[in-house]
């Protein structure tokens, strides 16, 4: 994979339109990916620290309502356990997030959305709209912040 790598093109060519041109760029929950979606993997920016390193990218899905397969660090998923996120195990086998191996943790996050998506969305969406709903209310309640020696505004 590293020979491959190098064989990669050393220069990315960027677009010259400043960041801030860019008028069709939707930062928020209300982009058709969270409005229109049951399912969000999540990417997280790093996947190897040892500790959970969570960003805005996690918690964007739990805000908008939707189910959401973490690929994290390890114990990702049971952080957001502890600070009282539902995370629906009834639903998704999170069992990847106690994988060290980053690779194997991928591959079995990848898995649970492809068992995901051969099931009937809607009707579980439907079902569980109130589990989800009490999750982005409680994420957003001051008895989550209070957990957190931060300010948040």
């Amino acid at each position: 994979e590293i020979e491959e790598f190098k064989l990669l093109p050393q220069v990315v060519n960027f677009n010259n339109a400043s960041f801030k041109d860019k008028v069709n760029l939707d930062l928020s929950i209300m982009h058709p990916a969270y409005q229109e979606s049951y399912i969000n993997l999540v990417t997280e920016t790093t996947i190897s620290a040892v500790t959970p390193m969570l960003s805005e990218k996690t918690f964007k899905p739990i805000v908008a309502g939707q189910l959401f397969v973490l690929i994290a660090s390890p114990g990702a998923v049971q952080f957001l356990r502890d600070i009282g996120i539902d995370t629906f195990d009834d639903i998704i086998d999170h069992t990847y997030d106690k994988t060290q191996d980053s690779r194997t943790r991928i591959q079995m996050a990848i898995d649970q959305i492809d068992k995901l998506v051969g099931i009937d969305l809607e009707k579980l969406y439907t079902t569980i709209k109130p589990r989800l709903l009490k999750n982005s209310e409680y994420f957003l309640s001051e008895e989550f912040r209070s957990q957190f020696p931060l300010n948040f505004n």
